[in-house]
């Protein structure tokens, strides 16, 4: 899509064989296996449910579903007082207009939020946050410290949520 490299998605049991031969070449050190053992387990274990739709109360559904759909996620549809896009997943987000602006509700009616790249690396992280320079917004900083076991940056919508950019932790399909 932008220059991201290509992910191949195995069955879990060709990560099991994968790491069993890494776990014999490295002599059985736990402390190199273990994150990846855990998630194989996760991916095991698929959680039952997901997420269908968030409703976020914007000042302008339009803007709103052009703003995210230059993050990446696609617009299903777009109207002046409502307005739908999809995330990876199949997860929707529903724009709803509201006359009184965002800027000046409470920091605690604020919907800051998180998406998540499928990339894993900060160089995954750094190509999805050029992509988004190029289609002309405004990222703040990719942070030198992994936040637990991510890395992050921010960027602010068009209604002043903050919205947090996480590389991947998901092993398979979720």
């Amino acid at each position: 899509m932008f220059g991201r490299p290509r992910v191949i998605e195995l069955p879990i049991r060709h990560y099991e064989a994968i790491l069993n031969g890494i776990d014999a070449f490295h002599m059985g050190n736990p402390g190199l296996i273990a994150p990846l053992r855990r998630g194989i387990e996760m991916a095991k274990n698929k959680p039952e449910v997901a997420i269908g739709h968030l409703v976020m109360h914007v000042a302008e559904a339009v803007r709103s579903a052009e703003f995210y759909e230059k993050l990446g996620l696609r617009i299903v549809e777009k109207a002046p007082q409502f307005s739908l896009v999809e995330l990876r997943g199949g997860t929707h987000i529903l724009f709803l207009a509201e006359k009184k602006a965002r800027k000046s509700l409470p920091a605690s009616r604020k919907e800051d939020f998180d998406l998540m790249i499928s990339g894993v690396s900060r160089d995954d992280l750094k190509i999805y946050w050029e992509h988004l320079k190029k289609r002309g917004l405004s990222p703040r900083l990719i942070e030198r410290k992994k936040f637990h076991g991510h890395y992050v940056f921010q960027i602010d919508d068009p209604d002043g949520n903050i919205i947090s950019i996480y590389t991947s932790h998901s092993i398979g399909r979720v």
